[in-house]
């Protein structure tokens, strides 16, 4: 910063009843409040220097509400795939309680084919092998109807 710019502050700030001393170490974090910049502005007293400090000012803010919109965007992006993948969790592990009832009725109907079965069949070896049937499809069925009662708690 020259001291011409600097001279051309501290003047234009006298001339508009703002002497308070703000620039006088020509240091350019001195520049003033930007609300008073904006007074200069609206009152068209600024300088050059003071109009340099306000596009500085909004470039600065500009790019940092840019970065939080990027931040933004990448926590909605991460909260957008958990909920994408909590439901798909829940979609590929839920089995609806209807589907359950189906299958312990189909259960059912199996074991009853079984036993008719069983009752027809003359050879051991069939016997046992609808004996191992009906025993496979009455543990599934308990099984089934457990997770249906702790549903239910």
């Amino acid at each position: 910063m020259s001291d011409l710019d600097n001279e051309e502050l501290i003047a234009t700030r006298k001339l508009n009843g703002l002497d308070d001393n703000l620039y006088i170490d020509g240091n350019d974090t001195n520049v003033g409040s930007i609300e008073n910049l904006k007074i200069l502005l609206f009152q068209d007293n600024l300088t050059q220097y003071g109009k340099r400090k306000l596009i500085e000012y909004y470039e600065k803010k500009i790019k940092e509400l840019e970065e939080e919109n990027q931040r933004l965007k990448a926590k909605i992006d991460v909260v957008n795939w958990q909920e994408k993948t909590a439901y798909q969790c829940l979609k590929e592990n839920y089995i609806p309680i209807q589907k359950v009832k189906a299958k312990i009725e189909e259960l059912n109907d199996g074991i009853k084919r079984d036993m008719i079965n069983y009752d027809k069949v003359q050879e051991e070896s069939w016997k046992k092998a609808i004996h191992h049937s009906m025993h496979q499809k009455i543990e599934t069925k308990k099984v089934l109807e457990e997770l249906l009662e702790e549903n239910n708690k």
